[in-house]
């Protein structure tokens, strides 16, 4: 779904469509910056390729707030809530254990402000 699209109704029954036959869609022209992309991408790569132990403290018991293990199957068969802080109570990676997390905080914040 290209957001450049200058008709309004016309958007709006493309994203109608993709949701409804897809369930999903991919956007074009969103305005959020490709290098925020890639950043948020590799840190989501780092944050899932640790082990089991370091993720479980930000296992949430409910909800989309923090880690979510084997709850649901996204790309990387687990998920971190683009809300970020919008989501009260939400827990982060400590940044300062593990050079590959430094900026995960900011980047989320960042992306999910996009």
């Amino acid at each position: 779904v290209d957001l450049d699209d200058s008709d309004a109704d016309a958007l709006a029954a493309k994203i109608d469509k993709a949701l409804k036959e897809f369930g999903l869609m991919f956007v074009t022209n969103h305005g959020v910056d490709q290098a925020l992309i890639d950043r948020m991408w590799k840190l989501t790569r780092a944050f899932h390729a640790q082990p089991s132990s370091a993720k479980a403290p930000f296992t949430q018991p409910f909800g989309f707030m923090g880690y979510l293990d084997n709850v649901i199957e996204a790309r990387f068969e687990n998920a971190f809530p683009e809300t970020c802080e919008k989501a009260q109570g939400n827990q982060w990676p400590d940044e300062s254990t593990d050079a590959k997390l430094e900026g995960f905080h900011d980047s989320c914040v960042a992306y999910a402000s996009a």
